[in-house]
């Protein structure tokens, strides 16, 4: 078990080390440089990633959380997801409440926009969406022995935060905060 916790955090730490360096590169870039992958089906899926931390599909998710996983896993994504939830609108809307959304920034003309996705403006600092996945995903985590099972947990964590930049609704620096407290709520 020790091990695994320690594979864990080297895994962790090595992220957080690569994700920091993407600090240095300019937001826009990288948004531009994810926009531009875009495609019609991709558009669809990524629409649907993001809505996984929304209701009604959160409950949907917690319901297979406590039957596929376990009871320890169900009950600590639960209270992470709250904190990490309460934590972001509280940073969002008290702390970092000037910080707007690429949607207010950014001129759109040669940008892709996913049709029928409203677009927000402000409360961009940090991602509440990518705050509750990781916070649902490292409590997954610690509460399973299974590697499938932390693998698919940790890859939907990434592709609803990445889901976030696609969607234009996030920079960079609003998603890997918002990782960072997802990360900090579950531990």
């Amino acid at each position: 078990m020790k091990m695994i916790h320690r594979h864990g955090f080297w895994i962790i730490l090595a992220g957080l080390l690569l994700g920091h360096g993407l600090l240095f590169v300019d937001a826009t870039e990288i948004l531009r440089f994810i926009n531009a992958i875009h495609t019609s089906w991709l558009d669809l899926v990524m629409v649907w990633s993001t809505r996984l931390v929304q209701a009604p599909l959160i409950i949907f998710l917690f319901l297979v959380i406590g039957i596929l996983v376990n009871k320890r896993a169900f009950a600590l994504s639960l209270i992470s997801f709250t904190i990490a939830g309460l934590s972001a609108q509280v940073l969002k809307r008290f702390v970092f409440s000037d910080r707007l959304r690429p949607h207010a920034v950014l001129d759109y003309e040669t940008w892709h926009r996913v049709e029928g996705f409203a677009l927000a403006e402000n409360f961009s600092f940090p991602s509440g969406h990518s705050a509750a996945a990781f916070a649902i995903a490292l409590s997954i985590v610690v509460s399973t022995s299974s590697k499938a099972v932390k693998g698919i947990a940790l890859f939907t964590a990434f592709f609803i935060a990445f889901s976030r930049m696609y969607l234009l609704m996030h920079f960079y620096h609003d998603v890997f905060a918002g990782m960072l407290l997802g990360l900090l709520s579950a531990g």
